[in-house]
């Protein structure tokens, strides 16, 4: 009777045991579960989007210049129709784009570039978008959100789960593989430094060619001016001495329409062609 006792009450306990474990198992993966949706912010998804803009870049570099040039030739070659393979070239750039980020998100739940920073896609349930969705949200979805100054994008810095306009069409959200640690910030602020970098030597060669051409432009203008004004000088200084004379009654040697100036300066005598400047009317000049 005692050992029945005994049973039943180590048998209480083991249940009880286990509720416990069970509770704590719960616990933790309700913790677990509101650590992993720790959304990932708009200035850590910038940094990976502009990581991802150059390996399109170069993507595009190794695989869309030869298909580009294969296609703009192929359109030389069909005369009228060529504006059809010009086309495929212009949106060439984009189908390379779409798949990259179709595949990446789809195989990986992140591109390189979210790879980079510690950031993955998911769905609103915590779970793996299908296939559709990704579609759906690299496609039509960023489409939308590059609207109006890309303000699609610039929900995320707004919206509570940190979502794009892309994200509420896919019902997806971007949140960090580590919620522990976040983003990878090095890798964040060394994106920022190098893309500042590079927009301020971008902004330096267009001034510096813009200044460069408008000096090219300023010169070759005074240049036109003062052959202008000199060939003004002349020929009031020529129609002065002349009168109403023909110049071929002068006795000038004129060849393709040009007067043979050293012929005349011999006909002047010593004194050469005096011209009165007062008389020279520079508004024909300018």
């Amino acid at each position: 009777m005692v050992e029945e006792k005994k049973e039943v009450v180590d048998n209480q306990i083991i249940s009880n045991d286990k509720k416990k474990i069970s509770t704590v198992n719960q616990s933790q993966s309700q913790n677990k579960t509101k650590q992993k949706m720790h959304y990932s912010g708009f200035w850590v998804r910038g940094a990976a989007l502009l990581i991802d803009s150059f390996v399109i870049m170069i993507i595009t570099i190794v695989i869309g210049l030869p298909i580009g040039i294969v296609l703009s030739l192929l359109g030389v070659v069909l005369g009228p129709f060529g504006f059809i393979m010009q086309f495929l070239v212009s949106i060439l750039g984009l189908l390379i784009a779409w798949a990259y980020f179709i595949f990446m998100t789809y195989k990986f739940q992140a591109t390189l570039g979210k790879m980079a920073v510690g950031a993955e896609v998911l769905g609103e349930d915590d779970k793996k978008l299908s296939f559709g969705d990704v579609v759906l949200r690299e496609t039509v979805g960023k489409f939308v959100s590059s609207f109006l100054f890309s303000i699609g994008y610039i929900m995320t810095a707004f919206t509570s789960k940190k979502q794009g306009l892309h994200d509420f069409i896919a019902r997806s959200v971007v949140i960090y593989k580590d919620p522990v640690k976040g983003s990878n910030t090095a890798v964040v602020v060394v994106t920022y430094i190098l893309y500042s970098i590079f927009i301020f030597f971008f902004i330096v060669l267009i001034t510096s060619i813009i200044a460069l051409s408008s000096f090219l432009l300023f010169n070759e203008a005074a240049n036109s001016n003062k052959f202008n004004a000199e060939e003004v000088i002349w020929n009031n200084g020529l129609e002065e001495i002349m009168g109403d004379m023909p110049i071929d009654e002068m006795g000038l040697d004129i060849g393709d329409d040009e007067i043979n100036f050293i012929e005349l300066q011999d006909m002047l005598g010593e004194d050469g062609l005096q011209i009165d400047m007062s008389d020279v009317d520079f508004e024909d000049i300018f």
